[in-house]
């Protein structure tokens, strides 16, 4: 079992304050980080300018969800770091002793953590912080407001910047998601690796092929097809994270009977 503690992200956020968080101050406690964010999340979301890099490392797919009970649940693209079952491993791609080994081609949504830029109801971007990092001090890291009108150029350009531009090309990512439910692509998929069996939604290149071709051709102009391939060959990674599981887990291998796990 792991030592590290259970624990989520995003627990205990608040928009950046010029005055409240006048003092406030973050490092990244690397390696000795009580609260690892390469433990805690399971899948983020993948902005579609991300999908032909970070498809050479995760399996991107698009799971429903629901964010409260009075919304119905909608199709996402997201990217999964680790099996869901996976309840005490890290992302793939942690390193112990060294943190992430992908360096700038990780995932935008790590690049910006524990900083989150959003959208207020007028459509100005405001910086979010999330304060479940225990890397945030009044006295140890870099300042994260240089005075009320300049936030650390730190910060900005390495934390906040990619996240708006994630925000732009976010996007883009509902486009094309909306495209593939509209024409009815989106299918229940399976992997099967090593006896495990990893249920999930994918995109059905046969229901595909069979678009007509004013529409494939739509799809072509918008870069669509090149991102389903994408998808499909991400797919593939699965074989990462199962095996990340079975390092860990090694007596849940059953070659006979496959084990069946859904995201």
């Amino acid at each position: 079992m792991s030592d590290k503690p259970s624990k989520k992200l995003f627990e205990i956020t608040e928009l950046l304050d010029t005055e409240k968080h006048k003092n406030l101050k973050w490092r990244c406690l690397g390696a000795s980080c009580p609260k690892s964010c390469c433990y805690a999340p399971v899948r983020s979301s993948v902005g579609f300018s991300e999908i032909s890099h970070l498809s050479l490392y995760f399996p991107i797919i698009f799971p429903l969800i629901k964010y409260s009970e009075d919304q119905p649940a909608s199709f996402e693209m997201n990217l999964f770091y680790k099996l869901d079952i996976d309840v005490d491993g890290s992302c793939v791609y942690l390193k112990e002793g060294f943190g992430c080994i992908l360096g700038e081609d990780k995932p935008t949504s790590c690049k910006q953590y524990p900083f989150s830029p959003v959208k207020d109801q007028t459509g100005r971007t405001l910086v979010n912080i999330d304060l479940t990092c225990p890397g945030w001090s009044d006295v140890e890291g870099e300042p994260v407001l240089l005075s009320k009108e300049e936030m650390n150029p730190l910060f900005m350009v390495h934390f906040v910047q990619p996240g708006i531009n994630f925000l732009q090309d976010y996007e883009q990512t509902r486009l094309f998601v909306q495209a593939l439910v509209e024409y009815d692509l989106i299918r229940p998929g399976t992997f099967t690796y090593k006896g495990i069996s990893v249920s999930f939604n994918a995109v059905d290149e046969k229901a595909l092929m069979e678009l007509p071709q004013t529409v494939l051709r739509d799809f072509e102009q918008k870069g669509y097809i090149r991102a389903i391939y994408y998808h499909l060959h991400s797919l593939y990674n699965y074989k990462r994270l199962i095996d990340a599981y079975l390092q860990r887990n090694p007596e849940r291998v059953s070659l006979d009977q496959p084990i069946a796990f859904a995201p």
